[in-house]
Formats: structure tokens, sequence, C-alpha cells
């Protein structure tokens, strides 16, 4: 294999696992890093995080953040039929893992529903934690307002008919739901974790709160959801600042076409000049 390319989509490390796992796959990385060419960090976060840990040169890392299309303001008519009518929705678009922590969002809910009545929290996605959650629903009295979705095809059209979108991940790489959102025009309140402050800005197009803090994260989601004005401001200026951002899809494009020909380039250089060092040596020696 002439090249050997890795995009890092979030590290296989995280604060949450034990330090002798955690350390573990710090190691493996340091040694795939030795033999990989290129290392493709789709944050900023990724690269720092990596090179705090040793794995590998600065060289070595390119940023290719992810890109999406411009999107239309989507319309769901299906949708809205089915469980608005009258009620407004916070949604989140996750697989039910633990790394999502999903359950952090229907602890949010059962606050928040208990004081707003016209709420429903949705979330679109699948995972083995799918029958602790629905067991804690009907035990949580959040029958009726709250449910799993499944997985949905209909992403911009779930999103524009949202109040607020929420994600409450222990770590991530850099979430493509938050970008959708913001193209949408829809707020956002998320745990503050690895690239996810390269999206959201506090306080200008959602809310961080720190990771685990559900309380926290409640609190977000309701100044949201009584506050139309604040909510119409952090929307408008999120699908802006997305405009004007490095996340296009075009740009992501654009920056792998021209580094796979770059590494090769770089490769066959460094290919010469051994061959040229050879032949020195060859040369010497007769």
């Amino acid at each position: 294999v002439r090249v050997i390319t890795h995009t890092i989509h979030g590290w296989s490390f995280n604060d949450w696992q034990s330090f002798p796992v955690r350390q573990a796959y710090v190691f493996l990385e340091k040694i795939t890093a030795r033999i990989t060419d290129r290392l493709i960090a789709v944050s900023e976060s990724d690269i720092v995080k990596g090179l705090r840990q040793g794995i590998g040169r600065r060289e070595k890392y390119s940023l290719i953040r992810y890109g999406i299309e411009p999107q239309p303001t989507g319309q769901s008519e299906r949708l809205g039929s089915r469980v608005r009518r009258g009620r407004r929705l916070v949604g989140m678009i996750a697989c039910l893992k633990p790394q999502k922590r999903p359950e952090d969002f229907f602890q949010a809910a059962r606050l928040i529903t208990h004081r707003q009545k016209d709420v429903i929290f949705l979330n679109c996605g699948e995972g083995i934690l799918r029958p602790r959650l629905s067991a804690y629903i009907k035990e949580a009295g959040l029958t009726g307002k709250a449910r799993l979705l499944g997985w949905r095809r209909d992403v911009p059209e779930f999103l524009s008919r949202c109040e607020v979108v929420v994600l409450t991940s222990r770590w991530e790489g850099l979430p493509v739901v938050l970008l959708e959102a913001l193209a949408q025009g829809c707020p956002v309140v998320a745990y503050a974790v690895d690239g996810v402050p390269e999206v959201i800005r506090n306080g200008e197009t959602g809310f961080l709160v720190k990771p685990g803090d559900w309380r926290g994260l409640a609190e977000k989601i309701e100044l949201l959801l009584s506050d139309s004005a604040l909510r119409s401001r952090l929307g408008r200026r999120g699908r802006e600042w997305l405009a004007k951002s490095p996340f296009q899809k075009e740009l992501m494009i654009r920056q792998l076409n021209s580094l796979y020909p770059e590494i090769l380039r770089h490769k066959q250089e460094r290919y010469e000049q051994r061959q040229e060092r050879r032949d020195r040596a060859a040369v010497r020696s007769t």
C-alpha cells in the first residue's frame, strides 16, 4: 500500500473511559500514526487532542472540516400531522448508544414537561439503549410527551419543525447534525465537547452546557422555549454564520481532491531521494 490516511471522527479514547483503557487506545493510535502518511481531522479539537497525547507530528495533520450543501427550510406536513397539532417540538438526532447519552435528553424532558404541557420531546435514531429508554419514558410519566422515532430519512423536515435541537454526546469529532440544525435556522443546546464549540457559538447560535449537566441542559432548553424572539435571533444568526463558514461541501471536496495527489507526490519524491542515495552508495562501493 503506497499511501495510508486516517480520518479522525473523534479519537478512540475519551475522558469517560477508565485510565487503563484510555491509555491502551492512545498507545495503539501512537503506533499506527507511525505508519500513517496523513491524519485528516474534521475539527481543530481533534488535532489539539492528538498532539497533546503525542500522536504523530504536527505536519502529519490536515484539517478538512465536514461540509454540507445549502439546504432550503424543510416543511413536513406528514410529520406535522402526526405529532405537532398544538405541540412545540424539541428534537434530537442521535443513535441510542452510550456515546450520545440520550438518557440525559429525556431526563431534561421530565423536568420541562412538568412545567410546560405543550412540549413534546422526539429522538430520531436507533441503538442498544432503546429498551432502557422506552422503560424510562414509561416510568417517568413521559408517555405522550416523549417519543423514540427510530431512523428517519426526512431530517431537514424534522429539524425545521423543532423549536430547539439538542445534542447530549459525551464525545464527538464534529457532529453534522448541528450543521444541519443551523441550516434550518434552529437554535441548539448541546454539551460542550470536542468539536461542538467550533460549530455552536454560545449565546449567539445556541447554548453550550457542561457535559453531563442535564439540569443545565433543561434550563437552556426552557429559556429558548419561553422566548420566541431569542429563538428567532439565534436561529437567524446560525444560518447567517453557516453560510459564511468553512463548513461547505464544495470546499471539503476541493480540499480532499488536492490532498491525495499532494500525498502521492510527497511519497514519490521521498522514494526517488532514497533511490538516488542507494545509487550513489552503489557507485562508491564499486
